[in-house]
């Protein structure tokens, strides 16, 4: 008779079967669950994508090496990016034995979310060059701020209330006025103007003149105290 060792029987857990069938649910649909990188309806192959925004447009950064531009479909709903795709296999392995294959083939998908409006009667820029697709899609412009969508002009307060309190801070007056004209840039703005009276509010006033060296040591304290 062989001797083994003792173990002492470990307590049964309940919740350890709970995990090992969710963790057999996930493996079945091999589905990345973090919402800031995949979309619902993206495959199990999908490609890194980058989104970086600027003033006036929005640039998207994919990684798809060895796709070509006529196995690209490109589509833009509202203010959603669809990035659709097929990397075919080659034909060199054909007739022959494959001892190993870690190469991804197939197709994929990717949606991603622009975080702000988009100007669908603009052209996208597109490139396609050493395997990297990058994508330059313009942002929606606005001329009058009442023709901005409900969020747009929400988050442009919020900023708006960011930077009056560091004006605030920065320069001595009573309070931030806030003014909208829009005539004279064609593009939805608002004025935060410090002030100690009613009468500051009068644009036909004569504007306050500072060097320039004065007004970007102006701009870096207030961007200090946002």
């Amino acid at each position: 008779m062989d001797i083994v060792r003792w173990k002492k029987p470990e307590m049964y857990d309940p919740w350890g079967e709970f995990k090992r069938l969710q963790d057999e649910i996930n493996d079945l649909f091999n589905y990345n669950r973090s919402p800031a990188t995949e979309g619902l309806f993206d495959r199990p192959f999908s490609p890194a994508v980058d989104v970086i925004e600027g003033t006036d447009d929005y640039t998207v950064v994919c990684e798809i090496p060895g796709v070509d531009r006529k196995d690209l479909e490109l589509s833009i709903t509202s203010n959603v990016l669809t990035i659709k795709g097929e990397k075919k296999h080659d034909d060199e392995s054909k007739g022959k034995d494959v001892y190993r294959r870690e190469m991804w083939k197939g197709s994929f998908q990717r949606t991603i979310s622009l975080p702000g409006g988009i100007d669908n009667g603009k052209n996208v820029d597109a490139e396609l060059k050493d395997g990297i697709l990058t994508l330059v899609i313009p942002k929606k412009e606005t001329d009058y701020i009442f023709d901005m969508d409900d969020e747009a002009l929400a988050a442009m307060i919020v900023f708006a209330k960011k930077v009056g309190k560091a004006i605030e801070k920065v320069v001595p007056c009573k309070r931030i006025g806030l003014s909208v004209i829009g005539l004279e840039v064609a593009h939805a703005h608002i004025h935060l103007i410090p002030i100690n009276s009613i009468y500051d509010m009068d644009f036909s006033k004569p504007k306050l003149k500072l060097l320039h060296a004065e007004f970007e040591a102006l701009q870096q304290a207030i961007i200090e105290k946002i």
